[in-house]
């Protein structure tokens, strides 16, 4: 729980006009918000500085850019991501995607990548599914991290496999997420 908001300065990642959402979702791991299962979902690009902040219910999501939900804790837990549309992103940082899963086994059905390296587990992962869907769609131009549920901390990982899983054509798209051999969950991707 956040007794206060909390702003969260990020920075714009390579040549993005938005702010990434392995960053939110790093941000968020750094104040504690995500001790056990929890889930992100993003309601739209994210074009300017952030705050976090505690809220009661669902029924108020609308105000948020991403929701991001601890369901393990009872009650449920829910954090709003707000945009704040006064003030800018004056950070940029290089960002060569492709370093963060170098050496991965990419399919059309599944991508393995075995680490670590310097990137976040939710860097590589990022990563890795959106080079799967990439091989698995071609015609897509851009795809967008809509969304993610994990079952439990993956920060530690070695290895980590995403497995085509359905999803409403490209629209929305669903990932199985593995760790080290385990089912730790499931991601969801947007094709632009």
């Amino acid at each position: 729980m956040l007794d206060t908001p909390v702003n969260l300065d990020l920075p714009y990642k390579g040549g993005r006009d938005y702010l990434h959402g392995t960053d939110l979702f790093n941000a968020m791991a750094k104040l504690g918000l995500f001790s056990e299962s929890f889930g992100i979902r993003f309601y739209k690009p994210i074009h300017h500085p952030v705050q976090v902040e505690s809220f009661s219910s669902m029924k108020d999501k609308d105000q948020f850019s991403a929701v991001a939900y601890a369901p393990a804790r009872n009650p449920t837990v829910l954090w709003g991501v707000r945009e704040l549309p006064d003030q800018l992103v004056t950070r940029r940082i290089p960002y060569p995607e492709d370093e963060a899963i170098a050496g991965a086994v990419v399919l059309t059905e599944t991508a393995t990548h075995t680490g670590p390296n310097s990137y976040t587990f939710i860097e590589r992962l990022i990563a890795l599914n959106k080079k799967m869907l990439q091989t698995r769609h071609p015609a897509v131009a851009k795809w967008l991290f809509s969304g993610i549920d994990l079952n439990r901390d993956c920060a530690k990982a070695r290895e980590i496999q995403v497995g085509a899983a359905g999803g409403l054509g490209v629209k929305l798209v669903k990932s199985a997420i593995r760790v080290d051999g385990e089912p730790v969950g499931t991601l969801y991707f947007s094709g632009v």
